[in-house]
């Protein structure tokens, strides 16, 4: 019987490469979501941190009220950009994942083919096979008749 070869071998690897790079960006996008969300945890904690110090001061004078209002100001404008890069993240994460499922999908396709064109060599080599016995039986006891 002779071994069987599957013709798409090669389109088969680069499907699993390509699974095996979306994997790797999806774990990236992951790391980059996980990265921003602590980001902005810590914005907050910060923004509750300060605020309660600011309660604790009491009076103020002109220049520090000055100072600690812009200094909100900005902490709020730095959670609000932490917040667009979370949603930015999220949305290469979904990408991510939709990418991944589409190329398993394509290398699963691939594998199948490979099964079923192997299930079918092996068929096929055991119908030669036992036609070969059919005949090799049918001129041996052909012979022994005569």
């Amino acid at each position: 019987m002779t071994p069987f070869r599957f013709k798409l071998e090669k389109v088969l690897d680069f499907r699993r490469q390509a699974e095996d790079q979306a994997k790797m960006a999806l774990a990236s996008a992951r790391r980059r979501l996980t990265e921003s969300r602590e980001r902005l945890a810590a914005l907050e904690r910060e923004r509750d941190e300060r605020e309660a110090a600011y309660a604790r001061l009491g009076d103020m004078n002109a220049a520090d009220l000055w100072l600690w209002q812009r200094y909100r100001e900005r902490l709020a404008l730095d959670i609000g950009q932490a917040v667009a890069r979370i949603r930015l993240d999220e949305t290469d994460v979904e990408r991510a994942r939709l990418d991944l499922v589409a190329r398993a999908t394509d290398r699963k396709l691939l594998e199948k083919l490979k099964q079923q064109q192997a299930a079918r060599h092996v068929r096929d080599a055991h119908a030669q096979e036992q036609k070969d016995y059919d005949e090799l039986s049918t001129i041996r006891h052909g012979r022994e008749a005569v």
